[in-house]
């Protein structure tokens, strides 16, 4: 007789992060060089200012978090900066540069 088992692992955002979510964003991202521009503009804007708001920290420095009227988690936050970004990135010969975008996006 066959017995077979099946098991499923729920891990909440809060433990898993939003780091793995902006990782996969910028694994779709096709044009050349505009991933590894991308990806260095989150690392000194937006992993800096999504931990201050959501957790308070200021580079390793435990700080006062800023009052939010709308509660947003940081999963939300980087998901919201990857919408924008998807939205304002255009195939166009005037617009090739990422960091342009990025201004757009925040």
């Amino acid at each position: 007789m066959l017995h077979c088992r099946c098991g499923m692992v729920y891990v909440d955002s809060r433990n898993l992060g939003y780091k793995p979510f902006l990782k996969r964003w910028l694994n779709t991202r096709t044009t050349a060089g505009e991933t590894e521009t991308l990806q260095m503009l989150i690392e000194k804007y937006a992993v800096p200012a999504i931990d201050w708001v959501c957790e308070g920290l200021d580079g390793h420095e435990l700080v006062k978090k800023p009052i939010q009227r709308l509660p947003h988690t940081n999963l939300n936050m980087a998901s919201q900066l990857c919408r924008l970004l998807d939205a304002t990135i255009i195939d166009h010969p005037k617009m090739q540069d990422p960091q342009v975008h990025w201004v757009l996006a925040v």
